[in-house]
């Protein structure tokens, strides 16, 4: 008996199984090949999101939410810090800045002298040195100084010019000479400051501002706004509060510390000057060195003032920003001529 088959034929089971072989490898290079893609498109930050993005576990693919919870530990922990330090930094300085005042604004602040309080206040000045103790020394027999004026200074000026019609024969010069109490280092000892707000240093001196609780004068005055020039520096007034008045005025010198200090010592002058009684002697004569022809008349004129000054006090100081030049508004009780 020939040989029977049962069921599909061997040759067309092969060709079957061979089919379905090729089509689940394309059906897994499809697989793959969508696999690729979607991991790619899910690397993309907004992509990332998205609760579509697959993951593969165990070699099948699984649809999951990525976690971020161990990115926003890792912001906390890095980023606010910096961000706290940032924004403290920023307020501290933008308060700093609404608050402190230029250094024009904060020298003009400092010479005034209309604070409450028992006593007078006087302003002392130095030139910068190494040694702040040694700065602050000075400024101080500067303000005790300005003390022993207070009680009593003597001033006397003589000034001579001299005139004619070339500009060659014009000349003139002043003497000036001022009497006070030379041992005004014993006044340190009553002058009281505070060393943390009564100090000021900058590049260009040194300044104490000290209180003088024996000193007292009714005086009236308000300085006015420190970001512009004080009024009476362009209208120097004639008297305060019935006292007479002055400006004194000083060109800028090598050092500021002159300055200041010719500056209020012009002031005594101009009490003195302004007060007391003047003597002038005028004298021409011929100059006829060159001949007849050259026939000049030279006229020689000279003025003295002297004067005692009691109360003498300086209310205010403005240094002009543009050239340090230095202006003192000052009083006296009264003047005495001598």
């Amino acid at each position: 008996m020939g040989a029977s088959w049962v069921g599909e034929s061997p040759v067309r089971n092969l060709a079957f199984r061979s089919n379905h072989i090729k089509c689940a490898k394309r059906a897994r290079q499809s697989l793959a090949r969508k696999t690729v893609i979607r991991l790619a498109i899910c690397l993309d930050t907004e992509a990332r999101r998205s609760s579509n993005c697959p993951r593969l576990t165990g070699g099948t693919m699984k649809k999951s939410v990525p976690s971020f919870k161990p990115l926003i530990g890792v912001f906390v922990f890095l980023f606010l810090p910096g961000l706290f330090v940032f924004f403290s930094c920023a307020s501290g300085n933008s308060k700093g800045t609404a608050k402190k005042p230029n250094p024009e604004e904060q020298l003009r602040r400092f010479f005034d002298t209309s604070s409450k309080g028992e006593g007078l206040i006087f302003h002392g000045v130095s030139a910068p040195r190494s040694n702040k103790k040694e700065a602050l020394k000075l400024a101080l027999e500067d303000a005790a100084r300005k003390v022993a004026f207070y009680h009593w200074v003597e001033g006397s000026v003589v000034q001579r010019d001299r005139g004619g019609k070339s500009f060659f024969d014009y000349a003139a010069d002043s003497e000036i000479e001022l009497s006070y109490n030379h041992d005004y280092k014993a006044y340190v000892k009553d002058l009281s400051y505070d060393p943390e707000t009564d100090v000021l240093y900058d590049s260009k001196a040194v300044y104490v501002r000290v209180r003088y609780s024996s000193g007292s004068l009714p005086l009236k005055y308000s300085p006015g706004s420190a970001r512009s020039r004080p009024s009476w520096v362009t209208s120097p007034p004639s008297e305060m509060s019935g006292f007479p008045a002055t400006v004194g005025y000083a060109n800028p010198r090598l050092y500021h510390r002159d300055t200041m200090i010719s500056s209020y010592e012009n002031a005594v002058i101009a009490l003195v000057r302004g007060a007391s009684q003047t003597i002038t002697s005028q004298r021409t004569y011929s100059d006829k060195t060159g001949g007849t022809f050259n026939h000049t008349s030279i006229r020689d004129s000279t003025l003295t003032a002297r004067g005692r000054l009691t109360g003498f006090y300086v209310v205010d100081t403005w240094v002009d920003p543009a050239n340090l030049a230095v202006w003192t508004l000052a009083v006296a009780r009264a003047v005495q001529a001598r």
